[in-house]
């Protein structure tokens, strides 16, 4: 215990032995699957399925941004 005095040696954690931060269970299993997989797929569904209806360039007064 090289550089611990006796006070410090309780809040050194040299000696605590703690469970896992993220224990993975089937619940946080489908909740890391929902955020990984699910969310970005319909992110990427509705982007791909709108890609080119609106025009965000600079518009002039009373044009508007909806293509179709």
């Amino acid at each position: 215990m090289a550089g611990h005095s006796p006070s410090t040696l309780p809040l050194s954690g040299d000696e605590c032995e703690e469970e896992p931060v993220l224990p993975l269970d089937p619940r946080t299993a489908k909740i890391t699957l929902m955020y990984v997989v699910v969310v970005p797929s319909i992110i990427g569904y509705l982007a791909y399925k709108t890609d080119g209806l609106w025009d965000l360039r600079a518009k002039r007064r009373g044009d508007t941004i909806y293509e179709r």
